[in-house]
């Protein structure tokens, strides 16, 4: 992918592990992945090469470490994520380069150490 191309739309299924998925991995500088689902899996894109990430309005669970050690993420963008109500610990542990996360308010349940080695 290009730095300037347009963003990408991945549908995982609940039952379908991303790194299945090979174009997943593919380095993705300047361009977010949006992710449609309702839940986002235990390491789902843990170690992956990732630097913005939006999630959608669908989304209502991220599971445990499911963004750890993505070292490059620097964007959450949880904006339309208004039925989010969940983040498992360690979700985005050792992300370095998130320098500022805004969770959503609608989130009631916030699991030990999400941001854990990382802002």
């Amino acid at each position: 992918f290009a730095a300037n191309s347009a963003p990408f739309l991945l549908f995982v299924p609940m039952n379908v592990t991303p790194s299945l998925i090979p174009f997943v991995s593919t380095n993705t500088t300047g361009t977010p992945l949006l992710i449609a689902s309702s839940t986002i899996g235990p390491n789902a894109f843990s170690l992956y090469w990732i630097e913005i990430v939006k999630f959608n309005k669908e989304l209502q669970e991220i599971g445990k470490r499911a963004f750890q050690g993505c070292s490059s993420l620097n964007e959450l963008d949880f904006g339309d994520a208004t039925n989010l109500k969940t983040i498992q610990r360690l979700a985005f542990d050792g992300c370095k380069a998130l320098t500022t996360a805004t969770i959503p308010s609608s989130v009631t349940s916030f699991g030990d150490d999400v941001i854990e080695d990382s802002l």
